[in-house]
Formats: C-alpha cells, structure tokens, sequence
C-alpha cells in the first residue's frame, strides 16, 4: 500500500514465489531524479524484485544478492544514473526459501517469527529521527502549530542534507555508520543476513511501514493506525526521518507477506494490505 495517493508511487514490491517469497523496499527518493518518469526508489525495487521472482529456490544466498545486485546495476546502467552518487537508486529486501527453509535479508526490512518481531534500524537513521524530533520539539514548545509544521516539516528539512549524503555510509565497510542495501555495488558480507528456520507456524515478512510488526494483518495494521494518531509527526516513540505528509495514509509505503510454514520445508498462504483478515 503506498503512502500516498498515488499507487504508482509506491516504491514496495511483495514477490510470491516460485522459489522465493519476499518483500522489496525501494529507497526513499532524496534527489528529485526521475528514471522514464519513476522514482530511484521505484526503479530500484522492480529491478530487485524481478530479479527474486524468477530465482530458483535453491539459489545460494550470496549468489542471490549478488544476482539483485548485477540486475539493479544493469537497470541503472539502461538509465544512465550514476552508480558512484550518494542519491544512487538502492533497496532493500527480506525474503524465504521453503526450499532451504532459509531466510535471506539485506538491509532493515522487519520480519516475525517464532512469536518475535526482528525490525532493525541503522544507527544513521536513529541519528536523523532525533535531530529531527529534537528541532520540531523545540519549535512546539515555542508556540509553532502542530498542522503547519506537518505541512513543512522543518526538521526534515534540517536533516536532508545528510538524508542526501549518507548513501555514502551504504555497504561501506568499516565505518560505524556503515549499512547495506543492493545499489548495485558488491554488497560486503556483514550486510547480507541469512538465517536457517527451524520448526512450523507464521513467518512475516514486511517494509519498514510497521513500526510495530505482529503476527496478524488487522492487528499490525491497528497498532500503525493507533500510533499515527497519537504521534503523526512522528517525534515521540514512533519518531522518525519524516512524518505524514499532507495527503498522505502514512509516513511510508507498506507490505506485508505473511507465510504459513509446514513440517515438510513448505510454504502456504499470505495476506496484503488490500485484503485485510487474509485469505487462504
């Protein structure tokens, strides 16, 4: 579900198998470019959804990023972007081998199992979401409307700057800032996660757009709605890099695949935001 009105804007992509079940989030567009009308994001996660859809569920996992990589990089290359920008296109992605039983992740897309949440996020962007939260807090405790600086939002403008620059930390290997994502550059092995998973039940797989990810739809979907309401600047416990945007549904696109794994090393099942409650 994109965040605003727009569906064509929504730079998420949900992939359903054959050999791979997964969750794609194209990197929020910072430089204003667009690639035959599309943003970086929405390039970027096609490229690395197309890729994951046609690859077999035996595929190594580091031979499978590498693949999303070399596939996001030849789409950059038809377009011309250049690959070296700090605003270059880039994504990232969760998904499943029922094959393998093997969940593979690059970046911080969330996922739940076993009756746990797994939701990272990097240390650039803790750093934003205070810088952020500390200006419109202090701009609030001045007497500035809650409604205009929704409209404006000062503190992500403060913060662009570095929204714009810090694609330098990305698969960078030894700063302390440092994350992954696929860009289209060789992404180091510290940044590619693969876990084997043991045992039966629901596996979740979803964008950043939960912040808080439980193992229903509905219930996820109630606990963002909940929280929006109470905080949708975004600048207490749901603080952030942006809020909502005027027009908006949320502060970001979202995706949810939820998985039904069985005894055998199978996989059945899903549920979107489009069709709330699931269906078999």
């Amino acid at each position: 579900m994109a965040k605003g009105p727009d569906p064509a804007g929504n730079e998420d992509r949900v992939i359903l198998g054959p050999g791979w079940f997964g969750v794609v989030d194209g990197a929020t567009d910072k430089s204003g470019m667009r690639y035959g009308g599309r943003s970086s994001g929405v390039i970027a996660a096609e490229a690395v959804a197309e890729c994951l859809a046609q690859a077999p569920g035996d595929r190594e996992p580091g031979l499978l990023v590498s693949d999303m990589t070399d596939a996001l990089a030849e789409r950059l290359e038809r377009f011309g972007a250049d690959p070296n920008a700090p605003t270059r296109p880039a994504a990232v992605v969760v998904c499943f081998s029922p094959s393998q039983r093997l969940l593979l992740r690059v970046g911080d897309c969330a996922y739940h199992w076993a009756g746990s949440p797994n939701a990272p996020q990097k240390l650039i962007d803790r750093i934003n979401a205070e810088a952020r939260a500390a200006l419109l807090q202090a701009l609030i405790a001045g007497g500035a409307d809650h409604g205009e600086l929704r409209a404006s939002d000062p503190g992500r403008q403060m913060i662009m700057p570095l929204l714009r620059e810090q694609g330098n930390f990305q698969n960078h290997l030894d700063h302390p800032l440092g994350f992954g994502a696929i860009d289209g550059r060789p992404v180091p092995d510290r940044y590619v996660e693969v876990t084997q998973l043991e045992g039966t039940g629901d596996l979740v797989l979803a964008s950043d757009g939960y912040p808080t990810l439980l193992p229903e739809l509905a219930a996820s979907e109630q606990a963002l709605a909940r929280a929006l309401g109470e905080d949708p600047l975004r600048i207490g416990t749901l603080r952030g890099t942006k809020g909502i945007a005027p027009g908006a549904a949320s502060f970001d696109d979202r995706s949810y695949l939820r998985l039904r794994l069985r005894a055998e090393g199978g996989a059945t099942g899903h549920e979107s935001p489009a069709t709330p409650g699931g269906r078999p």
